[in-house]
């Protein structure tokens, strides 16, 4: 939770219930999968391949339409 608001400049907020049932969604969409320990105390999360692929998907897609609309705004 502290991560989502330090990387997005405190643009976003997220609570534990939030970011729970997102993880818990991206589980059983096969995106995300529990790593392996490093801390006992701690759960950690990886991207699986599947995961790495949609993120390459979306962030082209947003990078798609951020051309357009920069396009956009040069035609104005």
């Amino acid at each position: 939770m502290q991560r989502v608001k330090a990387d997005s400049g405190g643009a976003v907020t997220m609570g534990p219930g939030t970011l729970y049932g997102s993880i818990d969604r991206m589980i059983a969409a096969g995106l995300v999968a529990r790593s392996d320990t490093r801390d006992p105390r701690r759960v950690y999360y990886e991207l699986t391949a599947l995961g790495q692929a949609a993120l390459r998907a979306e962030t082209d897609r947003l990078s798609a339409l951020a051309a357009v609309a920069r396009r956009q705004l040069r035609s104005t």
